[in-house]
């Protein structure tokens, strides 16, 4: 990567977030001019000719997913030895960090609202053979319109 702004052509914004897989963060699609999410994935792990099986695997997978409580996937992306994934930009926080800040747990309604919007979508992804493997709240998104 030459210009460590620019990914391809998506120009990097800011960090929303670092994991135990990467880094989050928002771009800005130049060519479609519009606002994505780009995972980054840590240099290690795109040495491991086993990951980047799994992940083009994984990544031909998720594009068949087309569900409002699943986060798009655009396109994955590899520059060099570096992984991508260009995905949806959620606009809108994590559950885990909306509890905390909340300093106590949601509501009967609140709780079923969201456990049920998750329900869709997994259920949708097991339909199309796609099992998350990671659900918790740090990875469901509450978006500003309170999609899950």
């Amino acid at each position: 990567m030459t210009d460590p702004q620019m990914i391809g052509h998506y120009r990097i914004v800011k960090l929303l977030g670092v994991g135990a897989m990467g880094k989050v963060h928002a771009a800005l699609d130049t060519f479609l001019e519009r606002e994505v999410a780009i995972k980054s994935l840590r240099a290690e792990l795109t040495q491991d000719p086993d990951f980047v099986g799994r992940f083009r695997a994984e990544a031909t997978s998720l594009a068949k997913l087309n569900h409002p409580n699943i986060t798009t996937l655009y396109s994955p992306v590899l520059e060099g030895n570096d992984l991508y994934m260009v995905m949806e930009l959620v606009n809108g926080r994590p559950l885990d960090e909306i509890l905390r800040e909340r300093g106590k747990p949601l509501g009967v309604k609140e709780s079923l609202a969201v456990i049920a919007q998750a329900a869709d979508g997994l259920a949708y992804a097991h339909q199309m053979g796609v099992i998350h493997r990671d659900i918790k709240p740090s990875n469901l998104m509450v978006a500003d319109d309170g999609r899950i």
